[in-house]
């Protein structure tokens, strides 16, 4: 009877140890499996992230370019805006002045007007009047159909005017274009003693 336990015990520790071996062998093997599944699937996932990544960028960058153009596009529109504004209002302040030296002489030492210098304002006042319509907001149209209608009333109709009443009209026309294109929006008076 011993006999048959020490072969059964012998039979049960070689069973047991090959059960053993074979399930610390499946359970490495399954371990390793698993390991390279999972290295596979985050080789995958970082590959497929990478792929996201580039393209965002990708997207990004274009879209700044794209942006950044459009940017440009806007500031040459607007430098071009404020330096046509700029040319506009010196014509037109051109035009004025000659309407103003004109006046003067008229205002300060009783000379009359020709035919030809009433021909050359309403040429002038016409100038002045497109000129601005192209790109002057209504405060600076009002201010010139104020000077309008003054020198109108003075050459045609025989209003009777001052020099300080002729630069105050035209000193409002002058701030209102100062304030349009924000040199300073402060206004401009003269403070001399004519």
């Amino acid at each position: 009877m011993e006999e048959i336990i020490s072969i059964s015990a012998t039979i049960l520790c070689s069973l047991g140890g090959g059960a053993v071996i074979i399930f610390g062998l499946s359970n490495f093997l399954g371990k390793v499996w698993a390991d390279r599944l999972m290295s596979n699937e985050k080789a995958k996932h970082a590959q497929e992230l990478e792929a996201v990544r580039s393209k965002f960028q990708r997207e990004s960058h274009q879209s700044l370019a794209f942006l950044q153009s459009e940017i440009d596009i806007l500031r040459e529109a607007k430098l071009r805006e404020y330096n046509d504004k700029l040319v506009i209002y010196r014509a037109a302040m051109d035009l004025v002045a000659t309407i103003l030296a004109k006046l003067e002489m008229t205002v300060l030492e009783g000379r009359k007007f020709s035919e030809t210098d009433k021909e050359q304002f309403q040429i002038d006042r016409l100038k002045i009047y497109a000129y601005l319509a192209m790109v002057a907001n209504q405060e600076i149209m009002d201010e010139n159909d104020k000077f309008t209608d003054l020198m109108i009333e003075i050459l045609f109709e025989g209003r009777e005017s001052s020099w300080e009443e002729l630069r105050m009209i035209a000193l409002g026309l002058v701030n209102a274009m100062r304030k349009d294109i924000g040199i300073d929006k402060s206004t401009v008076s003269y403070n001399g003693e004519r």
